[in-house]
């Protein structure tokens, strides 16, 4: 999937993957963060870092009537799984 394909890549380049609820201590452009391992936030870690990556997740919308089929249509998981180049292609969303 692109979530693995992504996480794979960055665990490449050496950047420190954490996994949680994440919240800033306030908006005053802090170099930590507050983590959490679940949503009930017990055992808060704090991660002091000078850069931060705020990876939400997402999982493609598929409407009912659309025949997402991975042949003619694709959504955003799906379309990287092709192995070749179409001639031409339409995106819609965002």
């Amino acid at each position: 999937s692109n979530a693995q394909d992504v996480r794979r890549q960055l665990e490449f380049a050496g950047v420190d993957f954490i996994e949680g609820f994440a919240s800033f201590p306030d908006s005053g452009g802090t170099e930590s963060i507050f983590v959490t391992k679940s949503d009930d936030h017990s055992a808060i870690q704090t991660v002091n870092t000078k850069n931060v990556m705020v990876a939400t997740g997402s999982k493609p919308f598929r409407p009912g009537g659309i025949p997402f089929d991975g042949t003619r249509v694709f959504d955003s998981d799906s379309i990287n799984q092709i192995n070749y180049l179409p001639k031409s292609m339409a995106i819609t969303g965002s």
